[in-house]
């Protein structure tokens, strides 16, 4: 009983003190986007940090996490799909799903097409995005999707368009 009468006292405090029990910078990397809400900023460089981690964040000259720049002629092998866990949210680029994937493979690229907090809608819409920009289509795209948050995600974008009067 004392300790959940301490826990909530320190939780009552932090509410009062308007203290955050995850203190987060913003990341410096979005951009107002008017079809998705927002999208990675071209050329930016920011860092994502928290109690848990602290890790740069390189976007390249398209929009995405990546640290080389890229052209229309890039060869690309593999679209990746999806919010922060695609995207790679609290680990260095090193770290991410794209990246290993592209280093299990002997010749291709993977394209890191993940933006934290998007709905599989906002994926869509930015992956025909690129599938536009590339001249050379991926053979394979891989959707990367939470049970966690993902399903209310989807939820908020659909009322929004609703409420908006715009089609999905």
């Amino acid at each position: 009983l004392s300790m959940i009468i301490s826990v909530s006292l320190i939780e009552l405090g932090l509410w009062v003190f308007k203290y955050p029990p995850y203190p987060e910078t913003i990341p410096d990397v979005y951009l107002s986007d008017k079809e998705n809400g927002f999208v990675l900023r071209p050329n930016s460089i920011s860092r994502h940090s928290s109690w848990e981690f602290d890790t740069s964040i390189k976007i390249n000259n398209v929009g995405i996490r990546r640290s080389n720049n890229l052209t229309k002629k890039s060869p690309v092998s593999i679209f990746l799909l999806g919010d922060s866990q695609a995207q790679g949210y609290g680990v260095e680029e090193e770290d991410t799903i794209s990246f290993n994937i592209e280093k299990l493979m002997r010749n291709g690229s993977v394209i890191n097409l993940g933006v934290s907090s998007y709905s599989t809608i906002q994926e869509m819409v930015l992956f025909n995005r690129y599938l536009e920009f590339f001249e050379k289509k991926p053979k394979h795209a891989i959707l990367v999707f939470s049970v966690a948050n993902d399903f209310y995600d989807n939820k908020r974008i659909t009322d929004h368009y609703l409420a908006t009067g715009r089609n999905l």
